[in-house]
Formats: structure tokens, sequence, C-alpha cells
């Protein structure tokens, strides 16, 4: 670690990397600092100036998770993305004032023809491809766009504000052309929120689209800007809307960044400070540290499974209280039952055997990949096990048993239906990997 000087007082440099400028979207160079016992992204654009955004209010919790993660970014960065995003316009019918892919910013974008996205999606293999924007269904084209991305194997999803969306016809159209999954950009029911982000009232809006959604049996992921002193006192609320409503797939919680219109920092907030708000919010069920410790659980099993995975992308499940599954219920709600991975499993008791697993470090290659798996699964996986985990599997068990009796595949949306995904990203290092 060096002392850097010119980048607003004697800092200490923990890596230099490559980001974008918030205006221009340039490739930029750029540097991790600690400053004060915080992570900060410094970077500097020659047209717009300096920068430097909050990564962490801990750095000596966050150096100690990336010095965990370095075991694995060489492994991850050799594996080919699970998930790829396509800008299908830069069009919108809102004027969001904290945009980062806005109208007013990319006034020269061409929009990608039917063709250019075939040939994209067509060397890729079993890809999520993420339609978005601007609006992407201002574009009279998109059930075109959706089938030729099925036709090449992949599985579109079209990430919206929800205005078309609230019509019942349109996303019929959307769902006969093959369209299972909308994000929907989702801060809440809270009509003053909206105002001050999106420039209007779209509590209606949402209500109908994911009515909507429901009638048609499609699945919804809420799309969650949290900014500090907007929306991030009703996290709580969004996450047990999730819960109970089935058709939820996932919740992303996406911390306020300074990106294209949104230039306000007083409302920029982390992962970390987004995790602790719902802790807050919920009596201590999403301690960060718990959630640090899921990712190094989930980067072990990512290696195994080839995954790939961004240490600015934190990941935690919830486990919906389904009918029969009450028994394992630690935490009773009088509205929301359900648990987190934690109070399944107790991770906690798996911290050492966790670190142990990246010290397994032999220099025979072949040696080294069966010391870890035996480590995976004779070590690990039984540890994982406790009373509550064994319910959890018993429901996934009867799940598998009862569609082999009814002479149908295990499908993934029966599944989904019990486990919630949790996403929380703050402010993205994005040339990291």
């Amino acid at each position: 670690m060096r002392t850097l000087q010119n980048l607003g007082g004697s800092v200490n440099v923990i890596r230099k990397t490559k980001s974008v400028c918030p205006v221009c979207a340039a490739q930029i160079e750029a540097h991790v600092i600690e400053r004060e016992g915080r992570v900060f992204l410094d970077k500097e654009c020659k047209k717009h100036g300096k920068y430097s955004i909050k990564i962490s209010k801990d750095a000596r919790r966050y150096k100690q998770f990336m010095n965990f993660y370095e075991n694995f970014r060489d492994i991850f960065i050799k594996k080919k993305a699970n998930g790829y995003c396509i800008f299908v316009n830069t069009k919108c019918n809102l004027d969001c004032n904290i945009c980062f892919i806005h109208t007013h910013n990319f006034k020269d974008y061409k929009e990608p023809t039917i063709k250019i996205i075939r040939d994209f999606c067509s060397t890729l293999d079993n890809a999520e491809i993420s339609l978005s924007g601007g609006e992407p269904t201002l574009r009279k084209d998109l059930p075109q766009i959706i089938k030729t991305v099925l036709r090449t194997g992949n599985t579109p999803i079209v990430y919206s504000n929800g205005i078309k969306i609230s019509k019942l016809e349109y996303l019929k159209e959307l769902k006969d052309a093959g369209l299972q999954t909308i994000g929907l950009q989702f801060d809440g029911f809270d009509a003053a929120a909206d105002q001050r982000f999106r420039g209007a009232d779209l509590t209606e809006v949402r209500r109908k689209a994911l009515g909507n959604i429901r009638k048609m049996g499609m699945r919804v992921i809420l799309m969650v800007t949290v900014g500090k002193g907007v929306t991030d006192s009703n996290l709580k609320d969004i996450l047990e809307y999730g819960v109970k409503n089935h058709f939820v797939k996932a919740i992303a919680f996406r911390g306020y960044t300074v990106m294209g219109c949104a230039d306000e920092k007083k409302y920029t907030m982390t992962s970390e400070e987004i995790v602790d708000k719902l802790d807050e919010q919920t009596d201590g069920r999403f301690r960060f540290l718990r959630v640090l410790f899921f990712q190094k659980l989930l980067y072990i099993y990512s290696e195994f499974l080839g995954l790939k995975n961004c240490p600015n992308l934190l990941y935690y499940l919830v486990v919906r209280d389904n009918k029969g599954y009450n028994k394992i219920n630690s935490k009773k709600d009088n509205m929301v039952c359900y648990h987190t991975v934690n109070e399944v499993f107790k991770l906690k008791r798996l911290r050492k055997i966790i670190d142990g697993y990246i010290k397994i470090n032999y220099k025979n290659a072949k040696l080294n990949y069966m010391a870890r798996w035996m480590h995976r699964y004779f070590v690990i996986i039984p540890s994982l096990i406790t009373y509550r985990s064994i319910g959890l599997l018993f429901s996934l068990g009867k799940i598998v048993i009862m569609r082999m009796l009814s002479d149908k595949n295990v499908v993934l949306d029966d599944i989904d239906n019990l486990i919630l995904p949790i996403m929380f990203e703050g402010s993205c290092d994005r040339f990291f990997l």
C-alpha cells in the first residue's frame, strides 16, 4: 500500500483501477483509496473534473473481504459472465433526475438493430439478457427483440419503469412473444419519494403494473433505488411485499450513485449502508457481517460451478415461510413470516471452516482441486446441517418428488416460490473485473 497526495490530501492507495466519468461515461483512471477509515473511489475526467465516491464506511472490513475475494478473482475473470445487458434505446417517457443513462447525455446513441442483437446473442449460450434503456418498451419492435433473444437460446428480461407495463394488452403482447420476467423500477409506494427522484407520482402505475404481471402469470424483479433520506425508510416494507407475493422473483436494492443526472452526494448509499438500514428496520436480521460471510460461501461454490461473481454486488437469501414450513420459523411476525439464510444454516459457526478453505493451496493443480472438492462436500456441507436446514431440504425435496410423480420436469419456479434472493449494490467499481 502506498501514499497518494494529489486526490484530496494524504491517503493510502488500496489499488489502482479504471472507472467511468459520471457525466460522459468515458473510461478513466481511478484509485481505490483509504481515507479517514473509509474507502473511496477517486477518479478524474480531464473534461469534467474530479470525483470521489464512497465505497465502504469501514476500511478494515472492506480490505479483509477483498483479501478473501482476491483468492477467486483470477478464476472469476476467466469465466464468462452469467448475464449481459443490451441498451436497446436511450429514449424514455420519464425525466428522472437520477438516471445514469439519459437521453441528454447520449443524443447520438444508435439503437441496435435486430440483426446486431441476434449476432451478439448468437455468441452466447443460455445467458440472461437484460433489455434496458432508456425505456425499452418505447421500442415498437420490442416483441421481435424478445423473440430474437429466445431463438438464440438465451433468456430475456425487460427492465422497465412500468408505465406501459400498466397496460394489460401491451404486457400480453410481450408475454405472447415469450417474455417471462420483468425488472420493474420499484421505490415502494411513497408518492413524495417518487416526486423527488422520478418527477412524477408512479404509485398507481406500479400497482397496476404489478397486478398485470401477476395476472399474466409472469415474474418480477423489484429494482429499488435507495437514496439516503428519500427511499431508505421503507426497505422493510419492500422486503415484506416481496416475501408475501410469490410472483416476486428477487429484490435488488441499488444505492444512489453519482452518475449521469444523479449528482447530489447527500443521497449516496453504499451496499453496506443499505444492509445496515434494512438490519435496523428488521430488528437485527440482516447483519452486514453475515451478508459478507454468505458471499464467501457463495464464492467457494461459484468456483466449483463455474459462475462469475462481482464483489460490488452482494447476495443474501430469504426463505419464505410456506404452508407446512412453519416448524422452522424462529421469529414470528404478525404480518409476514420468513427466515434469513443465516437463521436456517447458522453460518457464523462456519467461519473457521470457510477461511480454512482458501489455505488449501497445493502446487499440484489436480491435488489442489481434489482437496478443495473434498473440503466443500465433506467439511462445509455437513456443517450446514441444522434442524432448521432439514426443514428447508425437506420442502425442496417435496417439490422434486411431486414433480416426478406428476411426470413433469422439475422447474425453478417452484424453488423461486420458496427462496427469495436479495441483492445489494452500491457505488460500482465498474472495471474491477
